[in-house]
């Protein structure tokens, strides 16, 4: 195994091997799992294992459905270890409407932008051993005319957040033929977890069309939210964050990420840390985050006025009455969790009410005094319960550092509450 993840993991072992050995073609394979347990790390190695193995004709397609998801395995690949993949057998394929500020530095070596996007010959695509697009993109390979059959496995990470017809542009377009009908040229595999955040979509037409029956997200409704308090609040724990020793290890801008749920609020984040030069920190909402994970995560909740709670739960907007992303954004931090955000909002939500609880319990509460209030009667009728998320103590040991306190240990989370209101535009 060239990870030495891999290699004190049996599980996982026994994946990579059945998927280099293809033992159930065509059948696809399925690796599934809550966050952390190395669904990616699986992805990784087995592609590893493949380009060493037929280095010569080795053709492998990884997608995903986000740029920030197929950024990340593309990072994973180069680094995966002594035996990694160069830099010149890799391709990772953007669309020309991507912005190239959000290029990963690490990726621009094995990318497709040079000053501005260009799109390579098909004999030139043909060339590499790993292509990596997002599913949509993966189309472009399609009316390219790359045959089925050239290339040899379709990897899919976060497929769970995908729609079923985009999962098929790439299934459909390139592992199948019609001339030889019902045949699948290459082995499929899919990694995912069904109790993350599901795929969105922005179409009313395509929803109206079918697609409806899925559980989607619309997050072209949360744009107009931010709150200049919570802002000023995060950038104060990322200054000390910075400048401190967690444990006697000095923080790079790397290791943190920062997730709030309202595009606003991100484009706010990204400014004022634009202005310290905090510019490596990934400030993004939640579905930029899924499958990505930081040694520190801060969250800015944002939501401080509760006449607005009715909106966000027709909508599923935020992280109220929406255990998915709940679930999601708790479980991106590798060591430590912040949570910046008013206790009085959030309280009115079960998942957040136990978790402050738990906080506090265990010393992990500052700020706003909480004062518990009756649950709002839609919240009553719910019977979803904090254990049957993935965020129980042993994922994250309740040992609990706030900013506020001190920043000495590494480990745990912890809420911070500010209870002053946010703007919406």
């Amino acid at each position: 195994m060239v990870q030495q993840k891999i290699r004190e993991n049996p599980q996982q072992q026994q994946a990579v091997r059945n998927i280099v050995s293809g033992t159930s073609y065509p059948a696809p394979y399925l690796i599934f799992g809550p966050p952390g347990t190395g669904k990616t790390v699986t992805v990784v190695e087995a592609i590893t294992q493949l380009y060493h193995l037929h280095k010569s004709s080795a053709h492998l397609l990884v997608c995903a459905p986000s740029n920030s998801a197929a950024n990340e395995v593309t990072k994973r690949l180069l680094i995966s270890g002594q035996g990694h993949i160069p830099d010149s057998d890799v391709l990772r394929l953007f669309a020309s409407s991507y912005n190239p500020k959000s290029i990963p530095s690490q990726l621009k070596k094995c990318c497709n932008y040079n000053g501005e996007f260009y799109y390579p010959s098909v004999d030139e695509i043909m060339q590499y051993a790993v292509v990596i697009v997002t599913l949509s993109s993966a189309g472009r390979l399609v009316t390219g005319g790359i045959p089925a059959g050239h290339f040899s496995h379709l990897f899919i990470d976060e497929s769970s957040q995908a729609m079923e017809p985009e999962t098929l542009v790439p299934v459909g377009g390139l592992f199948t033929s019609e001339k030889e009908k019902g045949k699948l040229f290459g082995q499929l595999v899919l990694a995912g977890d069904p109790k993350q955040l599901g795929p969105v979509l922005r179409s009313p037409v395509a929803s109206k069309l079918g697609l409806a029956h899925v559980e989607f997200f619309f997050p072209q409704l949360w744009t107009g939210y931010f709150n200049v308090a919570e802002i000023g609040r995060v950038m104060k724990y990322v200054e000390r964050l910075l400048q401190d020793r967690l444990k006697g290890r000095k923080l790079n801008q790397q290791d943190i990420g920062v997730i709030t749920p309202y595009r606003k609020q991100v484009e706010k984040l990204k400014k004022k840390f634009g202005e310290k030069k905090w510019n490596d920190i990934t400030v993004g909402t939640v579905e930029e985050f899924q499958g990505q994970e930081r040694l520190v995560i801060i969250i800015s909740t944002v939501r401080s006025r509760k006449e607005l709670l009715q909106e966000d739960y027709r909508f599923g907007l935020g992280f109220l009455k929406n255990p998915k992303r709940f679930n999601v954004a708790m479980t991106r931090a590798k060591a430590l969790l912040i949570i910046v955000g008013d206790p009085d909002v959030l309280q009115c939500d079960l998942h957040w009410r136990e978790l402050i609880l738990y906080c506090r319990q265990n010393g992990g509460y500052v700020g706003h005094p909480l004062k518990l209030m009756p649950l709002p009667q839609q919240m009553e009728q719910l019977n979803f319960k904090l254990s049957s998320l993935t965020i129980e103590a042993q994922v994250m040991k309740p040992v609990f550092t706030l900013m506020a306190k001190s920043v000495s240990k590494i480990g745990g989370i912890g809420v911070i509450s500010t209870p002053i209101g946010c703007i919406h535009l």
